[in-house]
């Protein structure tokens, strides 16, 4: 509604008052510092090995191991051999049949998890803070004694094969395969983290063994925890169940290439499939560059959005209302994919397969508008939710967990909530004119569909 001049004037201070905020997005008050969480605080091992914990107070915890090793660093021959050793991680030690191991988890009552990347791994577990100690014990046994007998191996080997059978449904998963493998291809980020069928036939446990001894080397390792945590202990328990793990590299320091990326576009038609599923990138900057913070905030205009979400036309995303008024767009999804040296900047998004073009134009028309007609709204709105989306993720002990464990393996230490917070807060509508220039505008994208 708009008001004349006059009939502005005439109505209370305070509906004017109210008629202004509605025009701007809220900000954050009070500021957030640095002082309202817990420190985050750190100890080298001898062999190079980092602890990093953060006492949150209550009762359970969260420990976990980040090693600084993913598919990346396999070969072609051996792709898939990081998370073949995923499987086997938690499935008995040296010391330990897979059957004595599981039921002192379960008398513990604790919870483990791992993850595979292309550049980093994890292994993780959550349990009551007194069992701290049997915690660490655990992820060093994990680290230095893993159960690598042929049974267990040939076990796995089958689950893994069933894995890559039914990952071919998870259409998500797919197209984020597909975009590397043509993103990065001929390099070792094109290579899927499962594997392929004939890589996982062909590698043994002598294969794995090597790889981990090769590998997983103290100064590429990280122990991080958060929850009820005393540090000095556990350093000490790092010191004694992880002290010993090799910083020495007998055949050299594995060297990471540069990958080359390639504008390219991947179809694979199946006309049984009723609705079309893709995405299209392009190439970004590292996990250090300053140019990340405005192209993560860039991805958060236009954020996530399907079917099931409220608001149609009252929502601030044009491409979002678009969705709401057309049917042929089903939901889409924006995404910023960092590795040590490169990006992969985009969206994927599922629509009607006779009106792929159109979305695609329609999404392409928004990023232009993303480069050329952003305004300050828009970015204000986009650093409020971004915002509120880290605040959210630091809610839990085991995503503090993992948030530091991957930001002392990329960055080499902890950056404080509050200096993100600013670091978000300076991006202006400018800053991101001129990443999407840099990044978006007239470069090669790579397709997949």
């Amino acid at each position: 509604m708009i008001f004349a001049r006059a009939a502005l004037n005439a109505l209370p201070l305070t509906t004017k008052t109210c008629l202004r905020r509605l025009q701007t997005p809220t900000n954050y008050l009070p500021i957030i510092d640095s002082s309202m969480f817990p420190a985050t605080q750190m100890t080298t091992l001898d062999n190079g090995l980092r602890v990093a914990s953060e006492d949150c107070g209550g009762n359970t915890c969260t420990v976990g191991v980040w090693l600084d090793v993913g598919s990346r660093d396999e070969t072609d021959k051996q792709s898939g051999i990081t998370h073949f050793f995923e499987h086997l991680a938690f499935k008995g030690t040296e010391m330990k049949q897979q059957a004595e191991f599981e039921n002192e988890v379960y008398k513990v009552g604790a919870h483990l998890h791992a993850s595979t990347g292309r550049e980093m791994t994890y292994y993780q577990a959550k349990c009551l803070s007194k069992d701290i100690e049997w915690a660490v014990k655990v992820l060093g046994d994990v680290l230095q004694r893993p159960r690598l007998d042929s049974e267990t191996v040939e076990s796995e080997r089958k689950v893994i094969l069933s894995q890559l059978e039914e990952v071919e449904s998870d259409y998500r998963q797919v197209i984020s395969d597909y975009l590397h493998a043509s993103a990065y291809q001929g390099t070792p980020l094109g290579r899927p983290i499962l594997g392929n069928v004939e890589s996982i036939q062909n590698i043994t446990a002598d294969d794995i063994k090597k790889y981990v001894q090769r590998h997983f080397k103290a100064p590429r390792i990280v122990l991080s925890a958060t929850g009820d945590v005393d540090h000095e202990k556990l350093a000490n328990f790092a010191n004694t169940h992880l002290g010993s793990v090799s910083c020495n590299y007998p055949d050299g320091i594995p060297e990471r290439l540069p990958c080359r990326y390639t504008g390219s576009d991947l179809r694979d038609r199946d006309d049984a499939i009723s609705l079309a599923h893709s995405a299209f990138a392009v190439q970004g900057p590292g996990w250090s560059s300053a140019d990340s913070v405005p192209l993560i905030v860039a991805s958060q205009i236009h954020g996530n959005w399907d079917r099931s979400h409220g608001g149609g036309n009252n929502v601030a995303s044009q491409l979002q209302r678009g969705g709401f008024n057309h049917d042929y767009l089903h939901s889409f999804e924006h995404w910023f994919q960092r590795y040590h040296d490169t990006s992969l900047w985009g969206v994927y998004y599922v629509a009607d397969k006779v009106e792929l073009g159109r979305v695609t134009e329609v999404i392409q028309r928004a990023w232009m508008d993303i480069a050329r007609h952003i305004t300050d709204f828009q970015v204000s709105r986009a650093k409020n939710q971004l915002k509120t989306n880290l605040l959210l993720h630091l809610e839990s002990n085991a995503s503090t967990c993992e948030d530091i464990g991957r930001q002392l393996t990329v960055y080499g230490r902890r950056i404080p909530v509050d200096e993100f917070l600013l670091r978000i807060d300076k991006v202006t509508a400018e800053d991101i004119g001129k990443v999407m220039d840099k990044y978006v505008w007239d470069r090669d994208p790579v397709v997949v569909g």
